[in-house]
This record gives C-alpha cells, sequence and structure tokens, in this order.
C-alpha cells in the first residue's frame, strides 16, 4: 500500500501541476487524501473478494489472479482519473487523457522499480517492498523534474490549443490501460519472462512506449495547431497585401489607356508588386517592383517600398529619377536585413503620349509597336538598397496603340525540367503575338505553365501591361 500512496502523490502532484484547481490548495490536498483513503478501502475489498474466490475455487488459482490483477488496475485507474475529473477545471476528455497519461507513468514506475529490487537483492517480501519503496521515490522524483522541466509546458499549451477536446484521441489511454492490464497479469503470472523477453526489459519498453505515444499526440496535436495558426496568419497578411494593390476594375476608369496586371507568388505572400498612380488629369505613374527574397519579410519590405514610392510620385511626379534616388537612401538607413529592391518606374503623359522614366536594377520593359516588340533601353543601374546611386531619367513617347508590357525576373528565370530558364527571347516571341494587354499577359502565362510543366513555381511572378489608346 506504500508503493501505492507513493504513486498517489506523484500522480496528484503532476495533475495538480498541469490541469487548473476548482479549489484553494489546502482543500485540494485534503481531497486528494481523502480520495486515497477510498483507494485503499476499495483495494482491500478486492483482496478480500480475492482470498474469497481462492478459497472456494482452487483449482482456479491462475484464472481468479488473472482477475484480481485486472480489477485491481481498473480500480486505481478509474478511481484516480475520477477524483481528476471531479477536483479540476476543463473538459471531460482533457482531464481523462492528461490524468490518464500521468497514471500510466507512475504505475510503470513502481512495477519496474519493483521488478528491480526483486532481481537484484535476494531478501524476503518485507524487505523487497520497504528496499523497492526507497527506489519508487528515488524514480517518482526524478520523473517529476523531468516531466516538469520538459513536458508540462507542452501538455498545457496543447490543452489550451485545443480548447481541452481531446474526444478524437480518447482510444489512446483506453487502448494503453488495456495492454497494462494484460501486461500487469503476464507479469504477476509468469516467470521471469513475458512471451521469452526477461521482465525487465518489457517494462522499460512499455514505459518508453506509452511516453513516446502521448508525446507524439501532444507535440504532434501543438505542432499541428501551431502551424494551422501560422497558415491563417499568413492568409491575413496575402488578404492584406492583395487590397494594397490596385483593383483592376479601376483601370476601365482611366481614358487614354488600356492596363491588364497579373500577380503570382511563389508562397502565400510575396514580395512582388505594382501600381497605378493617377496624377492630375493627364500624367500615370506606373509602377513595378521585386523585393529580393520572398515570404512574409519580402513582404513587409514591399509594403514599406510602395508607400514610399507613392508618397515621392505625389511631390516629384515628372521626375521618376530623382524619386527612386530618395526611396533608395531612405530604404539605406534602415536595411539591416541587406534586402534589395529592384524597380521600374514611368510617368506617362496620356494627352501627349510622353513617357519619362527611370530604371532602379529591374527587367528592361518590352515595348511592342506595329507588330515588332523590343526592350527598351535602360539604365544599368543597381536596385534599391544596395548602394548609394543617382537615378536618371529616361524618355520615349508613345504612340498611339503601343503597348508597354513590363515584368519581374519571376517570368524570365522560370525553369523546366531540365533546369532551362524561360528567358527573355521566348517571351518577346509570345508578346509579339497580340496588343491587347489581357491576351498578352495570359498568353504569357500559359506559355509559362507549359515550359514549366510541374515543377512549381520557384519565384514570384508578376506582369504589367499598358496599351497607350491616346486621350481624344
Amino acid at each position: 500500500m506504500c508503493m501505492i500512496a507513493l504513486v498517489w502523490i506523484f500522480c496528484a502532484v503532476m495533475v495538480n501541476l498541469t490541469l487548473t484547481r476548482k479549489y484553494s490548495g489546502l482543500h485540494t490536498a485534503l481531497l486528494w487524501i481523502g480520495g486515497f483513503l477510498t483507494l485503499v478501502v476499495l483495494t482491500s475489498f478486492v483482496d478480500v473478494v480475492y482470498e474469497a474466490c481462492v478459497f472456494l475455487i482452487p483449482s482456479g488459482y491462475d484464472f481468479i489472479s488473472l482477475l484480481a490483477d485486472c480489477l485491481f488496475v481498473t480500480v486505481v485507474g478509474v478511481w484516480f482519473v475520477f477524483v481528476s475529473w471531479k477536483m479540476y477545471r476543463g473538459t471531460s476528455s482533457s482531464k481523462l487523457f492528461i490524468a490518464s497519461y500521468i497514471l500510466f507513468i507512475g504505475l510503470s514506475i513502481c512495477d519496474l522499480s519493483f521488478s528491480i529490487i526483486h532481481m537484484m537483492f535476494p531478501w524476503d517480501l518485507y524487505q523487497l517492498k520497504f528496499a523497492a519503496c526507497i527506489l519508487i521515490l528515488i524514480a517518482l522524483t526524478i520523473g517529476l523534474m523531468l516531466v516538469s522541466r520538459f513536458q508540462i509546458k507542452t501538455i498545457q499549451e496543447t490543452n489550451r490549443d485545443l480548447q481541452g477536446d481531446f474526444r478524437d484521441v480518447l482510444f489512446i489511454p483506453i487502448a494503453v490501460y488495456l495492454a497494462y492490464a494484460v501486461l500487469s497479469c503476464l507479469w504477476n503470472s509468469q516467470e521471469g519472462t513475458v512471451f521469452f523477453i526477461p521482465e525487465i526489459t518489457t517494462r522499460i519498453i512499455f514505459i518508453i512506449m506509452v511516453i513516446l505515444l502521448y508525446m507524439q499526440v501532444f507535440y504532434g496535436i501543438h505542432k499541428a495547431i501551431k502551424q494551422i495558426h501560422i497558415d491563417e496568419e499568413m492568409r491575413l497578411a496575402k488578404d492584406v497585401q492583395s487590397s494594397i494593390l490596385p483593383d483592376p476594375d479601376l483601370f476601365e476608369n482611366i481614358t487614354g489607356v488600356t492596363i491588364h496586371a497579373a500577380i503570382s507568388e511563389s508562397e502565400l505572400v510575396g514580395g512582388d508588386f505594382y501600381d497605378i498612380i493617377r496624377i492630375g488629369d493627364y500624367h500615370l505613374a506606373i509602377v513595378i517592383a521585386d523585393v529580393s527574397g520572398k515570404g512574409i519579410s519580402a513582404a513587409l519590405m514591399m509594403m514599406r517600398v510602395k508607400t514610399m514610392i507613392k508618397i515621392s510620385v505625389r511631390t516629384l511626379f515628372t521626375q521618376p529619377g530623382r524619386m527612386l534616388t530618395i526611396v533608395n537612401r531612405e530604404i539605406m538607413k534602415n536595411n539591416d536585413a541587406c534586402r534589395f529592391v529592384t524597380v521600374f518606374l514611368g510617368i506617362l503623359n496620356i494627352k501627349s503620349g510622353r513617357f519619362t522614366y527611370a530604371c532602379a536594377g529591374h527587367n528592361p520593359p518590352i515595348l511592342c509597336r506595329a507588330g515588332i516588340c523590343t526592350l527598351v533601353v535602360c539604365e544599368k543601374a543597381p536596385g534599391l538598397g544596395i548602394m548609394d546611386h543617382e537615378y536618371i531619367d529616361q524618355r520615349t513617347v508613345l504612340k498611339r496603340n503601343d503597348t508597354l508590357c513590363m515584368y519581374t525576373d519571376g517570368v524570365t528565370e522560370a525553369q523546366n525540367k531540365h533546369g532551362e530558364m524561360y528567358g527573355v527571347y521566348r517571351l518577346l516571341s509570345i508578346v509579339e503575338k497580340s496588343d491587347d494587354p489581357k491576351t498578352m499577359i495570359n498568353s504569357v502565362i500559359d506559355d509559362v505553365n507549359v515550359f514549366t510543366g510541374n515543377r512549381g513555381q520557384t519565384d514570384d511572378m508578376t506582369m504589367l501591361a499598358v496599351r497607350y489608346t491616346q486621350e481624344e
């Protein structure tokens, strides 16, 4: 009974550390003591039944011993789970799952300690029990420290993440209980081995398997819930990022141009962006950019750069080179992550077709005129955030029905299964087949998909096409 008392104290402490109490600390301790005294009465009743059955049916001793062992394990387990369930807050499934895990550890350590003492020392029964109690006390204390140090936090976080709903994994304590009941009977009825495996070995294996099984549940659920939260945050970030891009419906309200854009991130959020900014009655700022890297950090950098460009456009709309120079210096003031941004920024006079632009390391746009597509001449300049640089303005004049096709390197650097890149020349061959922005972009996207096959997207892809129809 002293062994059961030690197990009871260990399990009570572990449950108390893991679950939220309904009562004060003193009240809880008294209830645990009362629960133990009741357990003593119940197990004593099991012993009385056992002795009576052995006396009445001597020939059925082994069978009755098997039933008594099963009944003993059931009484201890069910009573402990019941007391835990009544004394702590939370859902029934969470209390059952956590209490059963702690109970299996306590009972397994108790059995293992007694077996070790019995195997090592040829003492009489009372000496063996006394030595076993000492070893059990030491083992349970070490177990208490280890579980408190490495597992309590994970168990509590899993319980919180699931909001106490362990119903989907309740089959685990039931299965472990049945296995423990059967093994306990075999340990008590066979001489030193179970299925030709030494008893000590089977006990150690059982403890390890129980701990691994439960911790797989705790860690697995906690990791899965954490990933779900991350995915939810990423979807929210994608929604926020999508909301700051220009609404395609607004393009229809801009006279003098036909615009179409498409963006496809390799992850939920990315660093590519485009923008169309109306300035006064006759000017339109056109921006496409690519932040180095992918993911959340690139998306945050993208939002920062997009905001700075939009502010600079409002104040220096006739000087795109000057805008990029100012933005570049602002980025370099606080760029510990050493990220850079390639940008193409142009200002279009819708009335005259005059197009003033500046390029910061970005892919040169494609200008399609009368069915012939060529690359726009751009300054070979570094991207924003790399080094201090004075970006220059460059100029051209768009004629009626000219189309500018802008893109990021995710298009030209898309690779097929042989590692070959899509390339700018293949892009030119597809673009020149249509001068309608929407048809042009859709044709490129379809061709890129055919080229890459099932390799998937390795970089963000953004395209922006502007056809100058000239304001009447």
